[in-house]
């Protein structure tokens, strides 16, 4: 980092802080609390104040990571974030320590203060994700710069698992966002998590391409390809935003509280930022070869309005909502999942009841309209594109999103058979519609590659496609893996970890069709290479695993998560061993479903293939 960052990094750091400030002050977060034990003054200020700097760390590191992997290639990006994310690290791990004394209402310098955060920083679900959350930004920043320190540039697949480590740790951070028995609990968390890593990309994607400045003729492929990143974390601002607002605030009436009215403020800085874009699409970008000054400019005015931003969130996370997190004397099944007891299943209940789960809708439209795009592009170099495979890929989406948000996703959060419908429909019906549909072969004909090192859509889609090839070769271990995998989800821990923790149930609804995916192009491309036999064998093996699956619980003696399904006191629920029983019979039903599924794409794999070879 140059003179020039450094002061720039102070100057935001600063806005961010005085704003933060005048928010604290404005809604009363950091007043002297009565009645209950108070920390002091000094920890009251400090926690908010910190977490501007915390949030602008995180911020950096992310942003910088997401421009070396997917914009341009340069040792110092991954010096910057390196750099970012030891900040951060130091700022989660102050952090945690005052909202240890906050929730305790132990002063810092009380005598037993150390020996009380030694024995419960565990305890306390906020610390405990400080903690997390610091912990992996200190992998980051170590890793970062410890990668630097050899000759060789930092690998592509490096970089990328820095990412992902970043926004895991970043993301956690939305679990803390919001608390209590509140009936909107999980759709809080979600939207929490999806605009703390979308902002936080957004502005220190954009700080880190002021810091590197290219200029002349390199400089508008890579403003073109952050003005695309850029505009994808505004829409997910934008749309978390809303999402997270209604959970907070009961009526309109409610923005002109304090709370309210610094939602509104930042509702109007994100509005003046989708202008900057605007003009920046219009205007800046295409004289950028020409001039870049205005430009930068107007970049360096979005940074100072970004920070400002940055310093009202951290006032709002620390300030109490109009509308009460807490419901009085919550029912069980609200105290154990976070939601409402659903209604005894009926014939309808496939679809209803409905509950939107807005991040997986939020999801098939994303996937969708990115289809759509590649078949826009198709169209326009006049390629075309068959229409079945178009349907495939849109009823696959509309699967997972109605069993989802409809009658399983939502029976499937208190009923053991409703949870298993929705696991296979994820792990074998919706992949089978989306193989069908081809992406990889879409974005492959839409999209060209690039040359120097980022990684492009068109290389995301090599990757993939390289997965599916080496796992063809080898079906039975995709299968294997699939059998572990189910045997974990529903005959081990991982069933109590789905149904009681919500990031387990988010990671088991993205990671099973994944999964899934995989499991069934590897099969279906085993049959397009050639090896039929080996890949008849997976599917036998795939359908006993599924066949065995059902038979233990169908035969099982003793109920699974008894004492979860006991807790929740469903008066159309009691007798738990009856209910493992009709899982078992669902398994069979949907997994044979989705065996027979497959088996119908290989067969016209196998039928479109034959005609070939005879030639």
């Amino acid at each position: 980092m140059n003179a020039r960052s450094v002061i720039g990094v102070v100057a935001l750091g600063t806005l961010g802080i005085v704003a933060s400030a005048l928010a604290v002050r404005s809604t009363g977060a950091a007043d002297p609390l009565f009645f209950v034990a108070d920390a002091g003054p000094l920890v009251r200020w400090s926690a908010p104040l910190l977490r501007v700097v915390h949030d602008l760390a995180a911020a950096v590191t992310l942003g910088a990571l997401v421009l070396a992997l997917f914009v341009v290639r340069t040792p110092a990006l991954t010096r910057l974030a390196g750099i970012a994310a030891l900040v951060w690290a130091a700022c989660g791990l102050a952090g945690t320590v005052l909202t240890f004394a906050d929730a305790s209402g132990m002063p810092l310098e009380s005598p037993g203060f150390l020996a009380a955060l030694r024995t419960n920083v565990w305890a306390f679900e906020a610390t405990r994700i400080g903690l997390i959350s610091s912990v992996g930004a200190a992998v980051v920043g170590s890793v970062a710069l410890g990668a630097l320190s050899t000759a060789r540039p930092v690998p592509r697949q490096a970089t990328a698992s820095l990412l992902a480590v970043g926004v895991a740790s970043l993301g956690v951070l939305g679990l803390a966002s919001h608390t209590g028995d509140s009936s909107d609990h999980e759709t809080s968390v979600n939207a929490m998590a999806v605009h703390i890593v979308a902002a936080a990309t957004w502005v220190g994607g954009l700080f880190a391409l002021l810091t590197l400045r290219p200029t002349g003729v390199a400089a508008t492929p890579t403003v073109r390809r952050w003005s695309t990143i850029a505009l994808w974390c505004f829409c997910a601002v934008a749309v978390s935003g809303v999402v997270a607002a209604t959970t907070r605030l009961g009526s309109w009436s409610d923005l002109t509280t304090p709370y309210g009215v610094l939602v509104v403020v930042k509702a109007v800085a994100l509005l003046a930022l989708g202008v900057a874009g605007w003009l920046h699409r219009r205007w800046t970008i295409p004289r950028l070869e020409e001039s870049g000054r205005g430009f930068w400019r107007l970049a360096a005015v979005e940074v100072t309005v970004m920070a400002a931003t940055i310093g009202v969130a951290t006032a709002l996370t620390r300030s109490a909502p109009p509308l009460s997190e807490d419901v009085v004397d919550p029912t069980p099944a609200l105290a154990l999942t976070g939601f409402p007891a659903p209604a005894a299943p009926g014939a309808w209940s496939w679809l209803l009841p409905w509950r939107t789960d807005w991040l997986m809708l939020t999801l098939a439209a994303v996937a969708i309209s990115t289809y759509a795009a590649g078949l826009v592009r198709l169209r326009r170099a006049d390629r075309a594109w068959p229409s079945g495979r178009t349907a495939a890929w849109v009823m696959g989406w509309v699967v997972f999103a109605a069993a989802t948000s409809g009658g399983a996703g939502t029976l499937g959060r208190v009923a053991l058979s409703w949870h298993l419908a929705l696991v296979l429909v994820e792990l074998l019906i919706v992949p089978v519609l989306l193989v069908i549909g081809d992406p990889v072969g879409l974005v492959l004909k839409a999209s060209a590659p690039r040359e120097d090192g980022t990684i492009g859509i068109h290389e995301t889609a090599l990757a993939v496609a390289g997965i599916v090839d080496r796992s063809s070769r080898q079906p039975f271990v995709v299968v294997g893996i699939t059998a572990l995998a189910l045997i974990g989800l529903v005959l081990g821990p991982g069933l109590e970890w789905t149904l009681l923790a919500h990031p387990g149930h988010v990671i088991a609804t993205v990671a099973l069709p994944l999964l899934g995916y995989v499991l069934v192009s590897s099969i279906v491309e085993a049959f397009r290479v050639g090896t039929r036999t080996l890949a008849v064998a997976a599917v036998a093996a795939l359908a006993v695993v599924v066949g065995l699956l059902g038979l233990v619980l169908a035969l099982g003696t003793t109920p699974l998560a008894a004492e979860f399904f006991d807790g929740l006191r469903l008066p159309w629920l009691t007798d738990l061993l009856v209910e493992q029983h009709r899982a078992g019979v669902v398994v069979w039903w949907v997994g044979g479903l989705g065996t027979a599924a497959l088996v119908a794409v290989v067969a016209g794999v196998s039928a479109r293939t034959r005609p070939a070879r005879r030639r």
